[in-house]
């Protein structure tokens, strides 16, 4: 193109040989400037509240809804700026608008916003890619204005000052940069006001799209060559704007409803897949979760509370949660929603406790409970956790019944594993063999048996207990002092669920003892030594013997736990032989209340355990728990000094509380509660004559 014909076609644009003669004056409306700035930063902070919002959507179908309302937002509030702006121009001359060119001068605004807010919603907002979001967002508004100010129809020419026009287009790019950049540092200070965050980067982003418009208009000239006069009608503008205010109000709310309904689905899809969530959480686990309110009554009971407790959700929920304890932990479950509503005490929330629970059948099971707190609008709410401990008590009671066989039996019994290295002995094993502890734990069984008379081969032994899982037989063996013993040997291979070998026991006895020593251990196996009772292994064989006696008759028994109060202390001060006289003084004394076909044994340390057989209601029970408590209050006389004592006591009845020893044992030892205040104490005074 020659360079006079490219001058040509600027000159068509720009006045490049100084001002014209003919110069038309124009001035501008100022409530119509004051609402086109203000359409600016609406559509701003309206447009980067979205994007926000859009950031934190939950899927990617809201984000693209949340950026076409943003982009429409501001493409529209840059297009009404504009528009406005333009009505609030007044020129002394007709001005016509071509509505096409008017309407497609809105195509660039809604162009460079989508093309911005898709940077700004990108993952991670480089300052390159905010350098050219704020660049595109400040080319399309001085291509969305100069192509809107082209549908001017009018009988004067309209050119630009080209510093001016310039300006224009650095004010837009640089006031965007500024405002998208800004926005960027602002919107991930979560601890940020408001208007730090959104208000502020729309007010300069709002600056950007007035600034430019009125420098461009500070930039226009209006050439005529004969001066008409104008339309100067401004209520007609006035009018105009408004409805165009009114338009854009109606388009921007529509966005913003459709971008909150979105949203707000999207965090209602989110809430219900964490309550899904939970519920699944709760209906499978293997504990008890219940929740209640503030007033005791149950709010949820998940299907493992219902296999627990054999209530239905449905008939427990509603009801307070007594109903599922007994009497006495129900008076505390009360005491502690009292002290709670009175003084915010939290003593139980957080830790967990042993205790016992109520099936609807009215038996007592043995439970793990752990309790949370949660606060809502409606009021506290309570969490319990409940585990069930019945086949752990029963397992621990059938462990405690196995080691007190292990230490008491008479047998000998080592334990080998897979290695033939003996791994344990009992006491009656050292004593039969005459060798300690340390010199039988990692051992070669097969030495022990080489002095044998005759030698055994031990290599055969083992073979047939591979073969047939056990072997038995008698070996003669010699004695520290020089004599021979014969002893009966026995070999069992133990094996896993999977038919592994795990380990192997050997039972030993002394089959040339004499009848009269074979008793005298039997008697010491089953006997307690302080107090000649029965111990608890011959105890549990009672209680076992008693069972089908009470289901035949249709009668109850019950076992009473005695536990005496602080009887280390006892021992502590006045030595251990004064507590093992306190404790056959204090069994002399209840035997006497006790009738023949009763038993008094002796259970743990420092445990006396009563069974009533043959009971026909709970009333004969309670007297004789009455009668214990009278003499358990009675001073003890012994030998140096007279001991007042306090112990506590629990009762269980067959078949409400169990169905077999070890159950009815633990539940009444559970079961317990002082019997007298706590304090009573040891009170020591001369022995009487």
């Amino acid at each position: 193109m020659p360079l006079h014909q490219g001058v040509t076609l600027l000159s068509n644009f720009f006045l490049l040989q100084g001002q014209p003669e003919h110069l038309l004056h124009v001035r501008h409306d100022s409530l119509l400037v004051i609402l086109s700035i203000a359409v600016a930063i609406a559509a701003s902070v309206l447009a980067l509240y979205l994007v926000q919002a859009g950031m934190h959507a939950p899927g990617r179908f809201q984000r693209q809804v949340a950026l076409l309302c943003g982009c429409g937002t501001l493409g529209l509030g840059i297009w009404s700026m504009h528009f406005i702006g333009m009505l609030a121009l007044e020129l002394p001359v007709d001005v016509h608008y071509h509505l096409g060119v008017t309407l497609a001068s809105m195509l660039p605004g809604l162009f460079a916003s989508w093309l911005a807010l898709r940077h700004l919603l990108a993952p991670q907002s480089s300052l390159l890619r905010l350098l050219a979001a704020g660049v595109v967002v400040g080319m399309g508004i001085a291509l969305m204005h100069y192509s809107g100010m082209s549908a001017m129809h009018m009988s004067a020419d309209l050119r630009y000052d080209p510093w001016l026009f310039a300006a224009s287009l650095a004010v837009a790019i640089l006031m965007a940069v500024s405002a998208l950049v800004l926005w960027n540092r602002m919107v991930h200070r979560s601890h940020s006001p408001i208007w730090q965050r959104l208000v502020l980067p729309s007010v300069v982003l709002g600056g950007a799209i007035t600034g430019m418009h009125y420098i461009s208009m500070s930039a226009a000239r209006f050439v005529g060559n004969t001066v008409q006069p104008g339309l100067d009608d401004t209520s007609f503008s006035h009018g105009l704007a408004l409805l165009v205010i009114g338009i854009c109000a109606v388009m921007f709310g529509l966005m913003a409803l459709a971008s909150a309904a979105l949203r707000y689905r999207g965090l209602w899809l989110q809430v219900q897949r964490s309550e899904s969530r939970l519920q699944t959480m709760a209906s499978t686990a293997v504990d008890a979760v219940i929740t209640i309110d503030g007033q005791g009554l149950v709010q949820s009971f998940n299907p493992a509370a219902e296999r627990i407790f054999g209530w239905k959700a449905s008939d427990i929920i509603g009801r307070n949660l007594k109903l599922l304890m007994p009497s006495a932990l129900a008076e505390q479950h009360d005491g502690y929603l009292e002290r709670y509503h009175q003084n915010g005490e939290r003593r139980i929330v957080g830790t967990g406790r042993e205790v016992l629970g109520m099936h609807k059948d009215g038996r007592h099971i043995p439970l793990r409970l752990s309790i949370g707190q949660a606060d809502t609008p409606d009021g506290p709410v309570f969490v319990g956790f409940a585990y069930d401990l019945t086949e752990r008590k029963r397992t621990e009671a059938q462990l405690r019944i196995a080691a007190s066989v292990f230490d008491h039996t008479c047998e000998g019994i080592a334990i080998i594993d897979a290695n033939h290295l003996v791994v344990e002995t009992n006491p009656a094993f050292v004593h039969l063999t005459g060798l300690s502890r340390a010199e039988c734990v990692h051992t070669p069984f097969d030495a022990l048996y080489q002095g044998a008379k005759p030698a055994i081969n031990m290599p055969a032994i083992w073979q047939a207990v591979t073969a047939n899982g056990n072997w038995q037989g008698e070996v003669v063996l010699p004695r520290a002092d020089g004599s021979d013993w014969t002893q009966r040997l026995s070999l069992t291979a133990v094996l896993n669920e999977h038919k592994r070998l795990t380990h192997y026991v050997a039972v030993i006895s002394d089959v040339s003892l004499h009848p009269r020593a074979q008793l005298a251990l039997e008697h010491k196996a089953l006997y307690d030594s302080v107090t000649g009772l029965p111990n608890e292994l011959l105890l549990i064989e009672h209680i076992a013997h008693a069972i089908p006696s009470a289901k035949r008759n249709s009668t109850q028994l019950a076992v009473i736990s005695i536990d005496f109060d602080h009887f280390h202390r006892i021992n502590e001060i006045h030595g251990r032989s004064v507590g093992d006289e306190l404790l056959e003084k204090v069994a002399y004394r209840i035997r006497g209340y006790l009738r023949g076909e009763d038993t008094l044994a002796r259970g743990r340390s420092d445990e006396l355990v009563v069974v009533l057989a043959g009971l026909k209601d709970e009333e004969g029970l309670h007297i004789m728990c009455n009668r214990l408590i009278g003499a358990l209050q009675l001073p003890v006389e012994l030998s140096s000094i007279v001991i007042q004592v306090s112990a506590s006591c629990g009762w269980a009845l067959y078949p409400r509380q169990g169905h077999t020893a070890a159950t009815l044992l633990a539940a009444a030892r559970l079961a317990q509660h002082p019997v007298r205040p706590a304090g009573s104490g040891i009170t020591p005074a001369p022995a009487t004559e």
